[in-house]
């Protein structure tokens, strides 16, 4: 197979790769983004069942922290956000 042949080939591929995912995002992310929640909590569950904690309250306080820590991180981002648009005339002055 000719190199020329190999690189259209190849960019097919990644057309039809890109496709697919663009046709599938709608099942992807939710799955991706409860992978990537999966990854960062699992050392930390792991640690307390090390510690003789049972592993379904192990899970329960993790994802209860982690909904903590997320719905701090939410809310900081939102006063921000909000604190920015109420000065926006002032800013936008200067």
């Amino acid at each position: 197979m000719t190199k020329q042949i190999r690189n259209i080939l190849l960019l097919l591929l990644l057309v039809v790769i890109l496709v697919l995912m663009r046709q599938l995002s709608s099942i992807l992310l939710p799955l991706v983004l409860a992978s990537l929640f999966v990854m960062i909590n699992l050392p930390l569950v792991e640690f307390l069942i090390a510690r003789r904690i049972p592993r379904w309250l192990s899970i329960v306080v993790v994802a209860l922290l982690s909904i903590g820590i997320l719905s701090f991180v939410i809310n900081i981002f939102v006063d921000t956000f909000t604190e920015i648009l109420s000065q926006q005339l002032f800013l936008i002055r200067r």
